[in-house]
């Protein structure tokens, strides 16, 4: 049975804190003192302790409480025991509307963001057994130490809301600062210029780590002011489709295949000791909770398991609703079985060295969006789509070493260049005209739509007669395919609708012809399975008339040995006089 102690978001939210405090520069200024190293290790029990990047060590308040600075840098430790630890945090705000301001965080990658807590509360577990507690503790105040912030270009002060206002400026030149309570002087906070309004993202919606590929494969989506990554998804999805508040993604409708379509990796079994594979998600299963049993979220097939998303190749320390587009962004939507996203990115929370290689995919992931963004057209290049579908293999495979990646994605560039260059249409070369589709020459008939036209075996578009499958056919000067009558070389020929020369008799407008063995239509005299005809200059049969002594029935068909009125005709047919 499953058992849900914490929600994934909760879950999630907790880890992610705990990184922006492990890296985010908080401290607070406090005297070393060596006897609290001292008494740090003359503890016996599980504790936990924060050490700032020169060395200093502040212990915990009688009330379990750290007060920390947001502009030093250091690290919670887990003394008194050798087991691996797991730190987990919940925020609280406490202000009111009033009293609300913004302040300035940095996540893992050095980039500030936007963060109002004001109390912190966290425990540290056996990350082997999440119901060994080592320690609860809270960090209280841990924005308010920004008590302002501006913007400068050099020296200058600027507007926040419009950094750019200084003719001549490059959004490189923008500094953020601020200043703590209690001092005058503000220091740099190397924060981003505010990004651009609109533009174009890629987005795709992966769940490798069930084994069942892409649930939307990469596509380029645009975005305007106010668009975020919550906006975004539903634009791939289906607002419908997705399942939670615009801050966190519990589950997209939709997006399991069913159980008995899960394959979990081997690499998630060996890196899961064996806790997570194919047959444990399969027992545990995708609960039906209203929506059929086909979404896939929080909690489906594993107890780790939920929707995780990267911007660039990196982990995101904010929820979906904060992350703001750039132009260029990939956001790659995975879903989590193990380690909340280490079976993503080969890190676990907290530690720097990766356990697992997972190389970054984003080059690739962009290509595949840009054959999706024409993929009739292109995926009918079957170079391209050759490239493509080993793509998808390679980057569903997940632990694909960087090396195959990169050769990858340089074939898929490759096919992509030689398809765009490639002509569509007509296209005249020193042999003659060829005509392309989809980059692809023609070999045989092409219909443009309105005429038919005949390539040979090297694509070369052909004129004059031209035998296919046992028929004859008339392409005119410019390659057409001809039908009904054709003069070539002082003789006529009958092509009927679908371009096929007539031999023999042929029905035109009510009259016959005869078109001889060779396809040339007959005047004067013609005998036919025994029987004379005669056909007119115009090649047009004669019927019920004397053509001089003789004379041809309503069939045509030359008489002999009977009377015709008052005139007899003999058995070659001619007219006996005084008869």
């Amino acid at each position: 049975m499953k058992q849900k102690r914490y929600s994934f978001g909760k879950q999630l939210l907790s880890m992610l804190l705990v990184m922006v405090l492990l890296l985010s520069g908080i401290t607070v200024p406090v005297k070393a003192d060596n006897s609290q190293k001292e008494q740090v290790n003359a503890k016996e029990q599980p504790y936990v302790y924060f050490q700032y990047d020169d060395g200093r060590i502040q212990e915990m308040g009688e009330d379990n409480t750290f007060t920390l600075n947001l502009l030093d840098t250091g690290n919670f430790v887990l003394a008194g025991t050798d087991k691996r630890p797991d730190w987990n945090f919940s925020a609280r705000v406490q202000v009111s509307d009033t009293e609300h301001q913004k302040h300035y965080w940095v996540n893992s990658k050095g980039r500030y963001v936007p963060f109002d807590v004001r109390k912190v509360e966290g425990y540290v577990c056996n990350a082997d057994n999440p119901g060994e507690v080592f320690q609860t503790f809270s960090i209280d105040n841990v924005s308010s130490e920004i008590e302002e912030v501006k913007a400068f270009i050099g020296n200058q002060e600027v507007s926040l809301d419009k950094p750019y206002q200084v003719e001549g400026t490059a959004s490189g030149n923008v500094s953020i600062k601020g200043r703590v309570k209690g001092e005058e002087e503000f220091k740099t906070i190397p924060v981003e210029a505010p990004d651009n309004e609109s533009g174009h993202v890629v987005i795709s919606v992966e769940r490798f780590t069930i084994g069942q590929g892409y649930i939307y494969e990469p596509v380029f989506v645009p975005f305007e002011k106010g668009d975020n990554a919550a906006t975004l998804l539903k634009k791939v999805i289906g607002k419908e489709n997705f399942v939670g508040e615009d801050t966190y993604l519990e589950a997209i409708v939709g997006g399991d295949l069913g159980t008995d379509k899960v394959v979990v990796p081997e690499y998630i079994e060996k890196l899961s000791n064996g806790s997570v594979t194919t047959e444990t998600a399969r027992e545990w299963g995708n609960e039906d909770n209203g929506d059929g049993g086909d979404a896939l979220g929080e909690f489906d097939y594993s107890n780790y398991s939920g929707w995780m998303y990267h911007v660039n190749g990196e982990e995101v320390g904010y929820g979906i609703a904060s992350y703001k587009p750039k132009d260029g962004d990939v956001l790659r939507f995975q879903f989590t079985m193990y380690g909340y996203g280490t079976d993503l990115t080969g890190r676990q929370w907290g530690n720097p060295n990766p356990i697992i290689d997972i190389c970054n995919k984003d080059e690739i992931t962009k290509l595949m969006a840009e054959v999706n963004a024409d993929r009739e057209k292109k995926m009918a290049v079957p170079e391209v789509k050759a490239a493509y579908d080993e793509a998808v293999k390679l980057v569903s495979a997940v632990i694909t070493p960087k090396e195959e990646i990169d050769a990858a994605a340089a074939k898929l560039r490759e096919a992509v260049e030689n398809a765009q260059k490639v002509p569509n249409g007509w296209l005249e070369t020193s042999e003659g005209w060829q005509y392309y589709e989809n980059g692809q020459k023609v070999i045989g008939w092409l219909d443009t739509g309105n005429h038919w036209y005949y390539m040979d075996h090297n694509g070369i578009m052909k004129t004059g007669w031209v035998s296919v499958n046992g028929h004859w056919y008339y392409m005119d000067q410019w390659g057409a395919m001809v039908t009904g009558w054709v003069s070539v070389n002082g003789h006529w020929y009958y092509m009927d609708q679908w371009g096929a020369m007539v031999t023999g008799w042929v029905s035109v407008n009510g009259r016959w012809y005869y078109m001889d063995q060779w396809g040339a239509m007959m005047t004067g005299w013609v005998s036919v399975n025994g029987h004379w005809y005669y056909l007119n200059t115009d090649g047009s049969m004669a019927a019920s008339q004397w053509i001089g002594d003789y004379y041809v029935q309503a069939d045509g068909a030359m008489a002999t040995s009977q009377w015709i009125g008052g005139y007899y005709v003999d058995t070659f047919g001619k007219w006996v006089r005084n008869a």
